[in-house]
């Protein structure tokens, strides 16, 4: 597998627009980057079998909508044949009506993002692409490991890693008589006679916790710190953490109450695309977790009970 740098592909039969394309990424993302542009489809094709035949990869395909010869998202669906990892671009005009090709592309799933041209300011299209790089990498990368949980095929173990599933945190489970199972017992000075055992990444251990000390583990608050309050709010959904969110900002001492954990059904929901400010999508996680992160930071108490 080779190991040089992810590729970043342009395709635009405008030479200029291309080149500035290629030139304003270069200068951004160029040092982890390799920026390769064309300016015709069957250049672009021949371009993207080499570079699956020598398994390079590939992280954007950034695609003019109005290609000559061929559709933009038809040409998206072949390079993505080629290379099924790449996230899908789709480069189109400035135009706001309904008949814009990126609305019916998003739609039927043939694009995952949209540049619009002209650029106005560099750094619009920094972020924009910084952003797509971002859910590239993760996808690409292992998951960093938050906790490690040994046990056994029980109903204790069971519940305790769906309540992990639920709050969105990184575990592995290990099963108590596997060999690596064993062995994250044994440098913890831990047996299998009391199960599950959670281990943090910082080697902080539990032995058969309870759910508050889950949720102190991952930073959720379990201790109600004011005694009075303008504002209860019961429930962190969307509804209570946006409550949360505009009541807090007007100065409101405002208190969230949350059972086990934020978001409600929404923030198990992979991809959430009709929520205002998100044109190409967000996770129900992230987005619950960017709500609650707002609510905090304008001084609402978040209780888990």
């Amino acid at each position: 597998m080779s190991m040089s740098q992810p590729v970043l592909f342009v395709i635009d039969d405008d030479a200029g627009t291309a080149r500035a394309l290629r030139e304003d990424l270069a200068r951004r993302f160029g040092e982890d980057f390799r920026v390769i542009g064309e300016t015709s489809v069957p250049a672009g094709l021949s371009v993207l079998r080499g570079l699956a035949e020598l398994h390079e990869p590939v992280a954007l395909l950034i695609v003019d909508d109005n290609l000559s010869g061929m559709p933009g998202v038809d040409f998206l669906a072949c390079a993505h044949e080629l290379h099924p990892q790449a996230k899908r671009v789709l480069l189109v005009d400035r135009d706001y009506s309904a008949e814009s090709p990126i609305v019916q592309a998003m739609t039927l799933g043939q694009a995952d993002y949209h540049i619009t041209k002209p650029w106005v300011l560099e750094q619009t299209l920094y972020r924009e692409v910084g952003g797509f790089l971002a859910e590239w990498a993760k996808d690409q990368q292992a998951g960093f490991e938050l906790f490690y949980v040994i046990g056994l095929e029980d109903r204790g173990t069971h519940e305790l890693r769906e309540m992990l599933t639920k709050f969105g945190e990184p575990f592995r489970f290990y099963g108590a008589d596997s060999e690596l199972g064993r062995r994250l017992l044994a440098n913890a000075g831990l047996d299998a006679s009391r199960l599950p055992v959670v281990i943090r990444h910082d080697g902080h251990t539990f032995i058969q916790p309870t759910l508050a000390q889950m949720i102190a583990a991952v930073g959720g608050n379990i201790v109600n710190d004011v005694s009075e309050c303008d504002v209860v709010i019961v429930g962190a959904g969307p509804a209570g953490l946006t409550a949360a969110v505009y009541a807090a900002s007007e100065g409101l001492l405002t208190v969230v109450l949350e059972e086990i954990v934020s978001g409600g059904q929404s923030g198990s929901c992979p991809m959430i695309r009709n929520y205002p400010g998100f044109p190409h999508g967000i996770s129900g996680y992230e987005l619950t977790r960017r709500s609650c992160e707002q609510a905090w930071m304008f001084g609402a108490h978040m209780l888990f009970a």
